[in-house]
């Protein structure tokens, strides 16, 4: 777990858990660029004790830098039922993450 359970302004006021896998977890830490292929997954919640899950959003950084394939990442956004409602690279994602 990257960050427990916590407020997210940027995520409609749900509640997230981050996970990284362990390369994205510690380039985090180390404050440097992630490589190709890490994989961070934002669990999202209606409540503030992340036990109502809304869904997941994945992202996957793949390795390419234009912003028209979303700023070197690749997202799929998921429902809680895990039916991907969005893939690729939605403008919500992008917008912030570039």
């Amino acid at each position: 777990v990257l960050w427990p359970c916590r407020p997210s302004v940027e995520h409609q006021l749900h509640h997230v858990v981050i996970l990284a896998d362990p390369a994205a977890a510690a380039a985090y830490r180390a404050k440097i660029p992630l490589p190709a292929g890490a994989v961070i997954l934002k669990e999202e919640y209606l409540d503030e004790a992340c036990s109502r899950r809304l869904g997941f959003t994945a992202m996957q950084k793949d390795g390419a830098t234009t912003t028209a394939n979303g700023a070197g990442w690749r997202w799929q956004e998921v429902a809680a039922d895990r039916q991907v409602t969005a893939d690729g690279a939605p403008a919500g994602c992008v917008s912030c993450h570039r």
